[in-house]
């Protein structure tokens, strides 16, 4: 939303609300059932094993996925709570992809020898196991009782397997979606109070802002600059002693690193009945089989048989549903282009018409409309949705009301202001749009630059 034009102009397009109106009320296609002879095996069912599942199905592929948990989803199941995704959405969009034909294999885990069989068995395959390992802290007095990892909490939670946290204090120690999730989480199962602390700012948190914010709102406390280290227990119950930080020069990841600051007064102590750590993961590379090599379009190098491709968290480390279902969805294409020379991938787009171009003031201002939220302090205590949308109404719909606001950049939408205020007449209308009389246009740009859209522009042939 934020690369929307109209940002220049008032506020940007809500373009995520507007996909989610269209995928909660527009019609869903037919199912395709398989056509062609090439298996592909998918090992993950996470938001980048479904989504190449689903477009190499909708191809005519025999697709055949491979789970290691019970149910399909990954961390879209097992790691977002059911206030940011419902069950029965997730399970509605599992079992559309499922319909195509789609053989399920859950309760397997593939490991490196098992996979090089895969490579035996079909003629392509596709992993995504996400993210397995978990980032632990080297903490004096780490104690299984008092600390658990952020995943697994939310696992738990979701299982309701995790004991009631009524009268705790929890601390929260990272700064990524996760961390929001455990938090807001752990608030809602009972705690008296969630505190998250982070080492860097909020600034560099990579989780989503506005899960940020809904935290906030919800009452969790975030620490900025502190680092937990110390874990001990005292006659007060468990205590945790944090470190404060400051911003030095930039790391690896392009952020600032965090420095220990020194002093008498570089410690503090928090009490807390539970810690949770949130503080990321990478991929379990251990499913790959000794010499493998990812090269360009995450396919794997150094095995035999079938082609083996790597994808989505797995491969990239992006971090949100959003990128792995896109990689899914270009997997797809080259696991196609690989298995037949066929390649479906569409040109590239043309440039888009920028801000500059657009004649912003002869649109009429009008903020933008926001999907329906629960109040923050009835969804403290609830795992029911936090966000539902656009609305409707007798007379027309949030989702129409917002559409009307796109400039339309780069779209001609046949306002005629170009055939207004052409001084030469040269411009004529016709069914499809118009056409210039190039033998009489003196080329003054009167056109472009009355153009509301950045549709027409001026060009040396």
């Amino acid at each position: 939303m934020e690369a929307c034009n109209r940002v220049q102009y008032d506020e940007g397009v809500n373009i995520r609300e507007l996909e989610r109106y269209a995928a909660d009320h527009g019609e869903w296609p037919d199912p395709v059932k398989p056509t062609r002879e090439e298996e592909v095996a998918v090992v993950g069912s996470g938001p980048a094993g479904l989504s190449v599942t689903y477009h190499l199905a909708r191809m005519g592929y025999p697709v055949t996925m491979i789970e290691a948990d019970s149910e399909l989803g990954g961390v879209m199941r097992t790691g977002i709570p059911t206030y940011r995704l419902p069950r029965d959405v997730l399970d509605r969009e599992i079992d559309f992809v499922t319909s195509h034909g789609v053989k399920v294999q859950t309760g397997r885990r593939i490991g490196r020898s098992e996979l090089v069989e895969l490579t035996q068995k079909f003629a392509a395959v596709f992993v995504a196991t996400g993210l397995q390992e978990l980032r632990a802290l080297n903490m004096e007095g780490l104690s299984r009782n008092v600390v658990i990892q952020g995943i697994e909490f939310l696992d738990k939670v979701r299982k309701n397997e995790q004991d009631s946290l009524a009268g705790k204090q929890v601390v929260v120690a990272g700064g990524g979606n996760t961390a929001m999730d455990a938090a807001r989480s752990a608030l809602r199962i009972g705690a008296e109070s969630v505190r998250v602390v982070y080492r860097r700012t909020r600034a560099e948190m990579p989780a989503i802002d506005e899960e940020i914010e809904e935290a906030l709102e919800e009452g969790i406390i975030l620490d900025e600059l502190v680092a937990p280290t110390r874990l001990q227990q005292n006659g007060a119950g468990p205590t945790l002693t944090c470190q404060k930080m400051k911003l030095g020069e930039p790391d690896a990841s392009g952020r600032p690193r965090p420095v220990p600051m020194e002093g008498p007064d570089a410690e503090y102590e928090v009490r807390c009945d539970l810690v949770i750590l949130a503080l990321g993961q990478s991929a379990d590379l251990s499913i790959l089989p000794e010499g493998a090599e990812v090269r360009d379009e995450g396919q794997l190098i150094g095995l035999t048989g079938a082609p083996v491709f790597a994808g989505g968290d797995f491969a990239t480390n992006d971090g949100t549903v959003t990128a792995a279902i896109g990689n899914g969805r270009r997997a797809a294409l080259h696991i196609h282009r690989t298995l037949t020379g066929e390649d479906l991938f569409p040109p590239a787009p043309e440039p888009v018409a920028g801000a500059d171009k657009i004649t912003m003031h002869v649109f009429s201002r009008a903020p933008r409309l926001e999907g329906a939220t629960t109040a923050p302090l009835e969804r403290r205590t609830t795992f029911e949705e936090v966000r539902m949308g656009l609305q409707s109404d007798d007379d027309v719909s949030q989702a129409q009301a917002e559409a009307e606001r796109c400039f339309s950049c780069g779209v001609c939408n046949s306002c005629d202001r170009c055939l207004t205020y052409c001084p030469e007449g040269i411009l004529l209308r016709e069914d499809n749009g118009y056409r210039f009389d190039y033998d009489y246009c003196k080329g003054c740009g009167v056109c472009a630059v009355q153009c509301p859209r950045g549709v027409i522009y001026m060009a040396e042939l």
